[in-house]
């Protein structure tokens, strides 16, 4: 059963063609599903649904690529991206930035929304931040990790 509605599916494709202007790679990470109980491993419970989203929103435009990752088996690939959790996803644009676009946890709901938009927004190698924004970011002289949580509370 597809996640995205075939009407919904309809204005994305539309979107996407008229809005996006580079290829995009959506970088996921996850992990396989384990038949055998292994002490020690939490299984992620969001990864299988995430990855069907994933799948169905890679369809919506050529200018897409998902790539998949194994959490566990590809750990020297999770530690290049910064990847610590699952299930986690980076947003690529053409030449390889990523603009520190990453999600972790399922992109549904009130997320999805903000998916859609950044998909558009990596593709132009853009961010939506302000110039002075920008100006102030470009200032700082140490690392600093910024997280930005979605909810709707």
């Amino acid at each position: 059963m597809a996640l995205i509605r075939e009407k919904d599916r309809q204005l994305l494709e539309d979107k996407y063609r008229r809005e996006l202007e580079g290829k995009v790679r959506l970088v996921y990470f996850t992990q396989g599903e384990n038949l055998l109980h292994v002490p020690g491993r939490v299984e992620c419970e969001q990864c299988k649904e995430m990855e069907e989203l994933l799948q169905e929103v890679a369809t919506l435009s050529p200018q897409f690529e998902l790539v998949t990752y194994d959490f566990v088996a590809d750990q020297a690939k999770a530690a290049e991206y910064g990847i610590d959790r699952i299930p986690a996803l980076v947003l690529e644009g053409e030449d390889g930035s990523s603009h520190g676009v990453r999600f972790f946890g399922i992109t549904s709901g009130y997320e999805f929304a903000t998916l859609v938009e950044d998909l558009v927004d990596v593709s132009k190698g853009r961010s939506r931040l302000s110039e002075a924004s920008q100006t102030k970011a470009a200032q700082i002289d140490r690392p600093v990790h910024i997280q930005i949580f979605v909810t709707p509370t």
